[in-house]
């Protein structure tokens, strides 16, 4: 569920598994449509490390624009 204080911010904490990830689904889907009426952009912020380096590996960090932290990610929006 988006943060009241940055509803455009979608947080996301823990595992994400089979139960969880409909929800997230969903959530991200409803951000994105609205990102996408006014031409806003998707950035990723805070990843754990592993996580990052799974997406420099793929190379997935040349699509994503990836952000230290919220804070940061949305001052460069």
């Amino acid at each position: 569920m988006p943060r009241k204080d940055h509803p455009n911010v979608l947080p996301l904490i823990g595992e994400i598994d089979l139960h969880v990830s409909p929800a997230v689904t969903a959530s991200l889907n409803a951000m994105i449509e609205k990102v996408e009426a006014y031409g806003g952009k998707f950035a990723l912020a805070s990843l754990q490390e592993t996580v990052r380096s799974i997406f420099e590996i793929s190379r997935l960090d040349q699509v994503f624009q990836i952000f230290p932290d919220v804070d940061t990610a949305l001052a460069a929006a």
